[in-house]
């Protein structure tokens, strides 16, 4: 359907590949100048597999290697849709997590307390609040962290190695979800407060960036390749909305920019330099 009504657009699907001029597997990067469409009918398939309904659809739209439109389906039932310039939804309402819009608070003052879950019966007043609550410092934060499937010796000692290096230096807590598209959406809405990848061999692919990584900068978290120096993205209103690679080997996303500059310096120092271009 997308190629009878877009015939010049081509499509990367993580599911299939094709020797067709206008749909590509995604063993190698596209034509970035061809606009294109880059689906994943099952992320998380894992979860998918086993019942677990922490999946989803994603559906990105990019045009000269920048996401411009992505639509995220998950398993739980909730629709995400984000629109360079138009902002990230969910389920219809606005996310809009960018630092000058909310009030700076102390973790330790707010999360786990009982003012934090008494914010308000109504689903919507609760997420609002949380939202409010965006983390000044890695000690304060929920961090998510994908192993993927490395199995070697030497990818596990980095991967878990890495894990330790920010748990001696503090974090709230870690968490492992299963899918890298709904890791970056949960950034987005304060579910989580940073994830990152790229240590060891474990680094994500475009179809994980595709939609997700639209609706992270239309909600106003910061998305990176930390392999890359001081490669920073951030809300659409940058004059680098562009600076994060989808086909890079490291990402790192988080809710505020001195969280994401704690959390680069462990990356780098974990993995060592020979990860760096």
């Amino acid at each position: 359907m997308i190629l009878e009504t877009f015939p010049n657009h081509q499509i990367i699907g993580e599911e299939e590949s094709s020797s067709s001029s206008t749909t590509t597997s995604s063993s190698a990067p596209p034509d970035l100048q061809r606009p294109t469409w880059i689906i994943d009918p099952i992320d998380g398939t894992t979860n998918f597999m086993a019942g677990n309904p922490l999946c989803c659809i994603s559906i990105g739209f990019v045009e000269r290697g920048v996401s411009k439109v992505g639509v995220v389906i998950s398993g739980l039932g909730e629709l995400f849709v984000a629109v360079e310039g138009e902002g990230a939804y969910r389920n219809g309402v606005r996310v809009d997590a960018r630092e000058e819009d909310v009030e700076r608070t102390d973790m330790a003052d707010r999360r786990g307390s009982q003012d934090f879950f008494d914010a308000g019966e109504r689903e919507e007043d609760l997420e609002v609040d949380h939202l409010e609550v965006v983390p000044k410092k890695l000690r304060d934060c929920n961090v998510c962290v994908e192993f993927g499937y490395e199995r070697d010796a030497k990818s596990i000692d980095v991967m878990t190695g890495t894990v330790g290096k920010i748990l001696k230096h503090g974090c709230r807590s870690i968490r492992m979800m299963g899918s890298g598209v709904l890791d970056l959406i949960f950034v987005a809405l304060g579910r989580y407060d940073a994830v990152y990848c790229g240590v060891a061999g474990e680094g994500w692919k475009v179809w994980d960036y595709a939609a997700a990584s639209v609706f992270v900068r239309e909600s106003g978290c910061l998305i990176s390749n930390w392999g890359e120096m001081d490669v920073v993205g951030g809300h659409s209103d940058s004059s680098d909305s562009s600076s994060f690679n989808m086909y890079g080997k490291t990402c790192v996303c988080c809710r505020s920019r001195s969280v994401q500059e704690e959390l680069v310096t462990i990356l780098r120092d974990a993995a060592g330099n020979s990860r760096f271009p």
